[in-house]
């Protein structure tokens, strides 16, 4: 038989309403009725897997409850009254709840009045029309439903507490689901934190692989290059025989007859044009017979084969003023580079020509934290680089400048570090270290005019700056520049000064707080675009800031920004506006905060290539901008003469044994 349907609606996170049920149910019916309970979550159909469901009918003529299972069917709670419900008339209240386990959550509650016999009423469109009998019956139990009203409301209110313990359950229920979803997020975040230190970890393993097989190669590059330093030993000694044996050839021929001696010269000379039908050239027989060396730093020394092209690359390093981690309590600036000067020279770092120039000496070097306000104390700045030790010597004819001092300067704060002379001090070595931040020159009383200062420097014979703590008998400078300009200002990446092509890898963005300022939400984020190129970045440390440590931002790859967390503001700023505020205000002091970031595909410049070609001996090596990697072929004699000063040590340590 067919059954009356029952259509709602129940949302699990709206407050639950109470409908009438205001179909006809007549006492002694049995299934006649069929409820179709739609349940949403978040306006989307709940997921009912794994769920039970039961209804229970509340008689509140007889305060009997009829509880029965219900089923679910296509996502949907279906109950279908049971004949127990329609054993007595008046009115009653259901309820379907949805179980899941031991949890619990009722999902509808109705109330409904159940009438008498069939025979005794009438349906009229919404209406329901008692017949006479029935209605005078209704009169008569007038009274008892007066009496019975104390009842009626006592049970109401008892439905009613239920409805409010039932929300209550419900509204513990949602808590405990979001306390669980709270740690399933805290659960990702360890996941994802566990998995940055998984990949940190195989980084560093690599690394140390490449570092053993990198020592594995220099090891037998140190072997090929003492087989190749023998074998040139070798070939030199049969050169010089064969030389000396020449030699004495041509003595006797001169002393036979000096006549036709230049034609059987030019007949005794071998074509080295060619050897076996191919063609040599001198970098062909250098590059064949001597070892390919590599050497990395600021400065750096090497001991190349005279006139051979250096291949030199200068890594592009921005400069950060100060130390320390940047904070707001503790701004970094950040200086892109747009020209590039590399220096080659030899032992000597320092041109005696250029010291005895008065333009090269500065008048704008801080003395004792104050600018100086004259020129009664200018400066000559050191080409020194931090962590390598110096020593400068001085050689005097037989007057000596008068108060000529080593001055080192931090921060606009000056402190004399030797006196080379005064009125009864005659120093001629200094050593000395400089450290980052450190800031070294000469210094000399009397040059507060070109005539003073000439009367001062034609006293010095001769000036030697060199890398090492020993000072070594004088060599004249023999340096020279490279400048080399950048059309752009680069933040980060390097140059190969041989092939003139400089690789970008950094982009730089500046957020001023206005036009370029965080958004708010879970993260705070920079405008879509304000990074071009950027790489994706998980709070890793391919940020630097200028006001801000690392690992405070992330970069978004896709949509091209920079963004951070409240949780990473957490101390600094409770608002993105309160940084934003922040942003504003440091751009109109002139100190932006300044953003420099990994590229994801790094881009090229080509300028115009630049060869440097070696000199006899050592060759010294710096630049202003960064790291330089140097390469080249080794002089042989150098190879010989250091293998020969190992061996005699290795001789000198087994005798001793």
């Amino acid at each position: 038989m067919p059954k009356i349907l029952m259509p709602y609606t129940a949302h699990l996170h709206h407050t639950l309403r109470v409908p009438p049920v205001s179909t006809l149910f007549y006492k002694g019916d049995s299934n006649a009725h069929r409820f179709e309970l739609n349940v949403l979550s978040k306006g989307l159909q709940a997921d009912l897997s794994g769920c039970t469901a039961v209804y229970r009918f509340y008689r509140l003529q007889d305060s009997t409850v009829v509880s029965n299972p219900a089923s679910i069917e296509s996502g949907k709670v279906v109950a279908v009254l049971d004949k127990a419900c329609y054993d007595y008339i008046g009115r009653f209240a259901l309820t379907i709840a949805i179980q899941n386990g031991e949890d619990e959550t009722t999902v509808f509650y109705g109330d409904g009045y159940m009438s008498g016999n069939r025979s005794d009423t009438g349906i009229t469109g919404d209406y329901v029309v008692y017949d006479v009998e029935t209605l005078l019956a209704k009169i008569a139990e007038i009274d008892t439903a007066i009496a019975n009203a104390n009842t009626a409301a006592e049970n109401a209110n008892a439905a009613e507490s239920e409805r409010v313990a039932a929300e209550e359950y419900r509204v513990g229920h949602e808590s405990t689901r979001q306390m669980h979803e709270n740690d399933r997020v805290a659960h990702e975040k360890t996941r994802i934190s566990s998995e940055t230190t998984r990949r940190n970890a195989e980084t560093e393993r690599a690394a140390a692989e490449t570092a053993r097989s990198d020592a594995e190669t220099a090891r037998a590059e140190a072997e090929q290059q003492r087989a190749a330093a023998e074998e040139a030993r070798d070939a030199a000694e049969t050169d010089r025989e064969s030389a000396e044996q020449a030699r004495a050839a041509a003595e006797q021929a001169r002393q036979e007859t000096f006549a036709g001696y230049e034609e059987r010269i030019v007949a005794a000379t071998p074509d080295d044009t060619t050897v076996n039908g191919r063609a040599w050239t001198s970098k062909k027989t250098v590059d064949s017979l001597c070892m390919p060396f590599e050497a990395s730093g600021n400065p750096v020394q090497v001991y190349p084969v005279e006139g051979y092209p250096l291949g030199v690359k200068v890594s592009l390093e921005p400069v950060q003023a100060g130390s320390g981690d940047p904070s707001p309590d503790n701004i970094r600036p950040i200086t892109g580079i747009d020209r590039i000067r590399v220096t080659r020279c030899g032992k000597n770092l320092l041109s005696i020509a250029d010291v005895c120039d008065f333009s090269s000496w500065r008048p704008d070097i801080a003395t004792d934290g104050k600018a100086p306000t004259d020129d009664s104390h200018r400066g000559y700045v050191l080409p020194v680089s931090p962590g390598t030790q110096y020593t400068i010597t001085f050689d005097f004819g037989e007057e000596y400048p008068t108060y000529f001092y080593l001055v080192m300067s931090v921060g606009g704060v000056s402190s004399i570090v030797k006196y080379i002379t005064t009125n009864t001090i005659v120093n001629r070595t200094v050593t000395f270290l400089p450290n980052d931040g450190e800031l070294y020159y000469l210094r000399m009383n009397g040059t507060s005019n070109i005539s003073d200062f000439g009367e001062q420097v034609r006293k010095i014979a001769s000036l030697q700056l060199e890398i090492g703590s020993t000072a070594t008998p004088y060599e004249p400078y023999t340096g020279s520049t490279t400048d080399i300009a950048l059309p752009e200002t680069v933040y980060g990446g390097t140059l190969d000064a041989e092939t003139g092509v400089v690789t970008v890898d950094r982009g730089i963005t500046i957020a001023d707080g206005t036009t370029n300022k965080f958004n708010s939400g879970e993260t705070w984020g920079l405008p879509h675009r304000s990074s071009p190129g950027i790489v994706e970045t998980y709070w890793g440390g391919d940020i630097t800031s200028s006001h801000f440590k690392l690992a405070l931002f992330g970069g978004n790859k896709r949509y091209e920004f920079i963004y951070t967390s409240p949780q990473k503001m957490t101390g600094l700023f409770a608002t993105a506006d309160e940084l934003n505020a922040y942003l504003a205000e440091q751009n109109a002091a002139g100190t932006p905060v300044t953003f420099v970031y990994k590229l994801a595909t790094p881009y090229t410049i080509q300028l115009t290539p630049q060869q440097i070609a070696a000199l006899s001996g050592v060759n010294t090596l710096y630049t202003d901008a960064g790291t330089l990697t140097v390469t080249g072929r080794e002089d042989p004699r150098h190879t010989i003469v250091t293998l020969t000063d190992r061996i005699a040590a290795l001789e000198s340590a087994a005798a001793g044994v």
